[in-house]
């Protein structure tokens, strides 16, 4: 129980580095609601384009980190998807079964996060965003 604590405690504090290294507001200091319904909210948005993924996983992610939104409310979700140009039902949210994507990832090596698959390599933790970035500029 220790050793987790001792891992938790440093994981929250190289986050805060890295927001404060970035220039970024600092973050919400409880991390760590269910994120099923931004996730359903992400596969709708990557159904809609690729380019609404992206918009809508920065507004979710800079809001949940940044503005303490709430990812647990269906309202916050549906009002996230409306300012990406997706007009989406609580029914709609609420139906997407994430086991079929949860599949496909885990049968491409995806087990835990923060995992990234870019251009067919598959990459686990923050230490290679600057490898990544790279990647996704050329």
């Amino acid at each position: 129980m220790r050793h987790q604590f001792v891992r938790n405690t440093y994981r929250e504090m190289n986050v805060a580095r890295y927001a404060r290294i970035q220039g970024l507001p600092p973050l919400r200091s409880e991390p760590y609601e269910d994120s099923t319904l931004a996730l359903k909210g992400l596969h709708l948005a990557n159904q809609g384009s690729f380019d609404l993924g992206v918009d809508y996983a920065t507004r979710i992610f800079s809001g949940y980190w940044h503005e303490q939104l709430n990812i647990v409310s269906c309202e916050v979700i549906l009002g996230c998807l409306a300012k990406v140009g997706l007009e989406v039902t609580e029914a709609d949210l609420v139906a997407v079964d994430l086991s079929e994507t949860r599949t496909v990832y885990e049968s491409k090596g995806v087990m835990s996060v923060p995992m990234y698959l870019v251009k067919g390599e598959l990459f686990q933790g923050r230490q290679h965003l600057p490898w990544i970035r790279e990647l996704l500029l050329q």
